[in-house]
């Protein structure tokens, strides 16, 4: 329940940066959301915000935010695709 209410104050924040014009910090918001989606386990939802904000940061030339992300975003896909492969 804390995990759901966080998420949803998260996104309400990131739409009211967005709609104020700090994408970064919006960007930022919204790569938290995706962590704890990651961490409960849900890693699709997760690359895909990742991936989204991860061109979001690439876009706006912060590539440190976006070498970061892309980490996270490799690393959640590589969980997703192990747990996809149907068994030996």
């Amino acid at each position: 329940m804390y995990e759901e209410l966080y998420m949803e104050l998260s996104n309400a924040a990131a739409q009211c940066y967005a709609l104020a014009g700090r994408l970064r910090n919006a960007g930022l918001m919204r790569s938290d959301v995706a962590d704890a989606l990651a961490s409960r386990g849900n890693g699709t939802a997760a690359a895909a915000l990742y991936e989204r904000q991860t061109r979001l940061f690439l876009a706006e030339a912060w590539h440190q935010l976006a070498g970061l992300l892309l980490r996270k975003l490799a690393r959640t896909q590589q969980v997703t695709a192990t747990l996809r492969k149907p068994p030996h």
